[in-house]
């Protein structure tokens, strides 16, 4: 874009038609502007963006601010992992990572807080668990198996 305007040192001035022009408050107005760098469409356009990010965020932020608010750790349909148990007769025997997939999700009951519904990658079973009862990487869900293991190496 090209310039109108341009800084002598004090104040700036308008360059017009290849006449300079003094110093006047309007000037001061359009350099603002061309010191953004931008056309007047995209002036426009920014404009246009910004009123419909407000028309999206102001009801987000009411919620957030009356509670009602909840930001989830994942979506529906996404895989998670979870460590479960394997039992040998009546006895615990060991614990295994299993991946399951969120099939809903609820908010309510007794806690008020999240709580997703789990079916295994197959339908074999169902879990309704909590976020931190679950893992959203195999990897989280390794460590977390790693750091129980050794919790119960050394007892």
């Amino acid at each position: 874009m090209d310039r109108f305007t341009f800084f002598d040192g004090g104040h700036w001035l308008i360059r017009l038609a290849g006449t300079e022009y003094s110093h006047f408050p309007e000037v001061d107005r359009l350099a603002a502007y061309e010191n953004t760098g931008l056309t007047p469409e995209e002036v426009t356009a920014l404009q246009a963006s910004s009123k419909a990010l407000k028309e999206e965020a102001i009801p987000l932020l009411r919620a957030k601010i009356e509670g009602r608010l909840v930001v989830l750790p994942c979506k529906v349909t996404d895989t998670v992992y979870v460590l479960e148990p394997v039992f040998k007769g009546e006895r615990m025997d060991s614990v295994q990572i299993v991946s399951a997939q969120i099939d809903h999700v609820t908010i309510g009951g007794t806690t008020g807080k999240p709580v997703f519904d789990l079916c295994s990658e197959n339908g074999g079973w169902h879990y309704s668990l909590e976020p931190g009862q679950f893992f959203l990487k195999r990897e989280i869900a390794e460590a977390a198996l790693g750091r129980q293991k050794g919790v119960n190496d050394n007892e």
